[in-house]
């Protein structure tokens, strides 16, 4: 007996959860379902200002026919197109990126260097190089680092502890100086330490690829931005020789002279500069930024003010260089700024920090990603690589190709995946193999996240969903409507014929219509064109880079007319401005016309093929609603009306 009163209870939950759920089925088409919470979320997706209810009731036909359109595309396997399931994949691999940037706070990797772009740092730098792979040079590098470091800390002069422990000749000559850096001046470890140190003081050791770096953060000053300069340089061709060098000099100066004195700059570069890369063009060189350049010439850059002012010839390495200003952009001091921050985002999507944002992201989900490492001794398994590497023999190790090493999710990676990675990235991957391991394991993890990224995404099935049955129903109005009412010249003619009232003329002109990308260009067609008008098309071909003009009739509100102003016969009328190119209109009124009249075919083309696509949808949708009934649930309609 409590058997049976437990069944029967359970029955009675069953229907009444299966109720609620039958429910909450807006409309049916044929047999398939559509809840009031896909509506709401298809109709939330359109944002209307105005009468929400009234906006609602109007989306619901629309979405219903969306269905019906989506629906035929599959029953017509459209879905199985290769060029379709191509942009499919494509969209795929792009959400997939997209998640994974966004998890991994590629927006906090923009705004930090927009923030840190705001400002530019002095530094001086010395590093203690190590032998990649090797633990022993590589433990001695670290401890000479961390005693450099706690020399500074105790307050001993940069340019000795650099004399100390530095290797470089170079760098010991000038106490390590590197000058102005800026945000993306230095890979991302490097310059995540610099700005998070104070003026005045030293960073912790950085551990690079192949060497430790220690950086002297001098002083901070506001962002100088870019500029953009010309150049005349007189190349040192004889380094040493002190007589040539003098010679240079007093040349350098005699042009300076020359261009500030009347010579023209870009003439005086084409005819003096020995820079082959920018005299042809007056010397200019691209825009640049802080730490670009010789530190030298980025300081005499900079320090022009005024645009078209001109430097005096200075030194570098290089030879000497009389520079002229073009133009100074600021930095963006707002994140308001689109254009610089989608810069910014470029540069963060395209070195190696979001990559690096990435591997920490992967690393902490690894649990999530259910990666359990099997028992088995690393060191066995690097002689267990090298010998495998080598070809050798590896018979003797308790290792086989088959064991397993480590499994993310049901996916097993074993001894030859591993073994086939090292074979495949070879003595490119300049590294011991305890730092291989942790890249490997984050490389296995990033593809296993792509593969099963719908797991981790809840919203990803739904977008990748809305994509293709966008895609599908793009195609499926091309065609059953677009492509039909576009190929089908019989009854495009059979449906003029029968509607040509519908195509009369208004009111309007025959004219010459002109669109000029100037007022001076416009005003001289104007003038040319008044001295004998019916000669237009010789006036056109004269202005024919800077003119578009064509005859024909035009109804009054195609023309480009003030406001009020009337049609009069030959005429022409004043000029309007375009302000979305900055171009210029005007006509010239041969004859005014009244409406009425019937368009010939070819003039109401564009209005039939609209209004046939019209015909060929709803015949389409008639057949559709027979094969796929729509059957609204009335209740549930006047709730969502209600809630919403």
């Amino acid at each position: 007996m409590k058997c049976l009163l437990h069944a029967t209870a359970t029955a009675v939950a069953l229907t009444v959860m299966l109720g609620s759920a039958q429910s909450q089925v807006l409309f049916t088409y044929g047999k398939k379902p559509v809840t009031k919470t896909e509506f709401l979320q298809a109709f939330n997706k359109n944002p209307n200002s105005g009468n929400r209810l009234q906006a609602m009731k109007e989306y619901l036909p629309l979405y219903q026919h969306y269905k019906l359109k989506v629906q035929d595309a599959y029953d017509h396997k459209m879905d199985t197109i290769a060029s379709h399931q191509q942009e499919l994949y494509a969209y795929q691999e792009q959400l997939t990126e997209s998640f994974l940037a966004k998890q991994s706070n590629a927006d906090g990797l923009v705004k930090e260097a927009f923030i840190r772009s705001q400002k530019d740092k002095y530094i001086s730098h010395f590093a203690i190089p190590f032998t990649p792979g090797d633990t022993a040079s590589q433990r001695f590098a670290s401890g000479q680092a961390t005693k450099a470091y706690q020399e500074l800390k105790k307050g001993q002069p940069f340019a000795e502890v650099v004399n100390r422990y530095s290797h470089d000749a170079e760098v010991k000559a000038n106490h390590g100086l590197v000058g102005w850096v800026t945000v993306f001046t230095l890979p991302a470890v490097y310059e995540d330490a610099i700005y998070n140190t104070t003026s005045g003081s030293y960073t912790e050791p950085v551990k690079g690829s192949d060497a430790y770096h220690i950086f002297y953060v001098q002083k901070e000053r506001k962002a100088v931005g870019k500029v953009k300069v010309a150049q005349i340089l007189l190349l040192r061709i004889n380094d040493g020789d002190a007589a040539e060098d003098t010679r240079v000099a007093k040349l350098a100066d005699s042009i300076y002279q020359l261009v500030t004195h009347g010579m023209a700059f870009d003439q005086a570069a084409l005819q003096f500069s020995t820079d082959r890369t920018s005299y042809a063009v007056g010397g200019e060189l691209p825009e640049f930024g802080v730490a670009e350049y010789d530190a030298r010439f980025e300081q005499e850059a900079f320090a022009l003010q005024q645009t078209g002012a001109i430097s005096k010839p200075f030194r570098t390495s290089h030879g000497w260089h009389i520079l002229k200003l073009l133009k100074k952009t600021p930095p963006a001091t707002s994140m308001d700024d689109e254009a610089a921050v989608a810069a910014i985002k470029q540069q963060v999507v395209s070195t190696e920090r979001l990559a690096r944002a990435e591997q920490t992201f992967l690393s902490k989900n690894l649990k999530q990603m259910k990666f359990v490492q099997a028992p088995f001794q690393k060191e066995e398994l690097w002689r267990y690589t090298d010998s495998a590497l080598r070809r050798g023999n590896t018979s003797q190790f308790k290792l086989k190709p088959a064991t397993l090493l480590f499994s993310l999710g049901k996916e097993k990676t074993l001894v030859e995946n591993w073994v086939m990675y090292n074979r495949a990235v070879g003595l490119a991957m300049n590294m011991d193999y305890e730092k291989r391991w942790e890249n490997y394991i984050i490389q296995s993890a990033n593809t296993y996240y792509k593969q099963h990224i719908a797991e981790f995404e809840p919203s990803y099935k739904a977008q990748v969903k809305e994509f293709k049955d966008a895609n599908l129903l793009f195609a499926a109005m091309e065609k059953n409507v677009w492509e039909k009412a576009a190929n089908d010249a019989a009854g495009l003619e059979k449906y003029y014929a029968a509607q040509k009232q519908r195509y009369k003329w208004n009111d309007g002109a025959t004219a010459l219509m002109i669109t000029a990308s100037d007022s001076a260009t416009a005003n001289a067609f104007s003038k040319k064109l008044a001295a004998d008008p019916q000669q237009w098309r010789k006036v056109a071909d004269e202005f024919r880079d800077g003119v578009i003009a064509d005859s024909a009739r035009y109804e009054s509100n195609q023309l480009p007319l003030a406001a009020g102003q009337s049609i009069s016969p030959n005429t022409i009328t004043p000029l309007v401005k375009n302000p979305l190119d900055n171009s210029y209109s005007f006509t010239y009124i041969f004859a005014k016309l009244a409406g009425g009249d019937i368009r010939s075919f070819e003039d109401a083309k564009g209005w039939v093929i609209g209004d046939y696509q019209q015909v060929l949808e709803a015949n389409w949708m008639a057949e559709l609603k027979k094969k796929y009934p729509i059957v609204l649930n009335e209740a549930v309609w006047q709730q969502t009306l209600k809630v919403n």
